[in-house]
């Protein structure tokens, strides 16, 4: 019934004229590589009614952020374009995990499925976070030359490469380990699809286990993996520790650097400043007793109360303290959700006159 009923909608939508967006065909969908829907489903009709239901948020002149919304390497270039001159000039499309995939594999002529993604106000299409901070460095040196500061510019880059790769995927793996979990995974779909279009997010009641099936596969997240994962963040904790103990109000001194963004936005999901509003998840509600006390610690720590502190006084969000983040998304809908409700009940009266008149 679900799969028909969209096809009757992508039906009607034709015959009324309109026109997908995506520069992907649909001729081509079961190709679309995307890492955590392999093959054993028919991707066609997620595949149409996002292309035909939805649509990006993006405005002329403006730059176009795709995400995950709730990724800890999405918030790193949020922020960084939050202190940036495309601040008030940049939109946010959000979307579940796998989702994703229909809108950056367009953009990125099938090269990359990753987020963040941005496409920039001259066509530049970047995937990589670092090389979106480096391309903010390039464009505005004056306005985010503090970013990689020509003297400190290596060290920089090497504490980047370092937190990308050692704190980043752990983070990840921590909280996709209960968060996926099938216990879980509908209490935190609502948190998971901030942001989305209604039919992604009507899309994710039906393919959330697949999903998180997927991703767990992918990314070899196990009950047995916590400890080795738990074992990887603490080393950074420590070291991001012993890098602050001289007193020191930064990680390289007396400069915020891109190196500081890196590090408080890769751990702030197990932090949660109170300035990530919706888009931080109380883990309290997911973790055993044991595990909830390791975090709560991580949290009292001189690395932990860095993130708090960077947060509160570096994060752009204004003067109000109760200013929080949050995904500047534009008009995503193509077609309001009461307008297919209204015409899924046409039909059904339709087809309930048919068949009575045939009985």
């Amino acid at each position: 019934f679900f799969r028909l009923s969209f096809c009757v909608q992508i039906a009607v939508l034709k015959m009324s004229e309109l026109k997908p967006q995506s520069a992907v065909s649909v001729q081509n969908v079961q190709t679309i590589p995307i890492r955590f829907i392999q093959s054993g489903g028919d991707l066609r009709v997620p595949f149409l009614a996002v292309q035909w239901f939805s649509q990006p948020g993006n405005r002329e002149g403006f730059a176009r952020l795709i995400s995950i919304g709730v990724s800890h390497y999405v918030e790193k270039v949020r922020w960084a374009l939050d202190l940036s001159p495309l601040s008030g000039r940049y939109t946010e499309d959000a979307h579940p995990p796998g989702l994703h995939s229909f809108a950056t594999l367009p953009v990125t002529g099938g090269k990359s499925s990753m987020t963040p993604t941005v496409v920039f106000p001259d066509g530049q299409v970047l995937w990589d976070s670092t090389a979106i901070l480096q391309r903010l460095c390039k464009n505005y040196p004056e306005q985010c030359g503090w970013l990689y500061p020509p003297d400190l510019r290596e060290e920089v880059l090497k504490w980047e490469e370092y937190l990308d790769e050692v704190l980043g995927a752990p983070v990840r793996q921590f909280g996709y380990c209960f968060v996926l979990r099938p216990s879980n995974l509908r209490r935190s779909l609502g948190w998971f699809t901030q942001g989305a279009s209604w039919i992604e997010r009507l899309l994710m009641r039906f393919m959330a286990t697949r999903i998180a099936t997927r991703m767990m596969a992918s990314m070899k997240i196990t009950p047995e993996s916590v400890p080795a994962v738990l074992k990887d963040i603490r080393a950074v904790w420590d070291k991001v520790g012993q890098q602050l103990q001289d007193g020191r109000p930064f990680l390289l001194g007396d400069r915020m650097t891109a190196a500081d963004i890196s590090f408080a936005s890769l751990a702030q999901p197990l932090v949660t400043p109170p300035q990530m509003g919706s888009l931080a998840l109380d883990y309290s509600a997911f973790l055993p007793e044991d595990l909830w006390a390791e975090v709560l610690a991580m949290r009292a720590s001189p690395a932990g109360q860095f993130v708090l502190r960077l947060y509160s006084t570096q994060r752009g969000l204004g003067s109000d303290p109760a200013a929080t983040v949050h995904i500047k998304s534009g008009q995503r809908d193509r077609v309001p959700l009461p307008l297919v409700g209204v015409s899924m009940l046409g039909l059904g009266v339709a087809a309930a006159v048919l068949a009575r008149l045939l009985w």
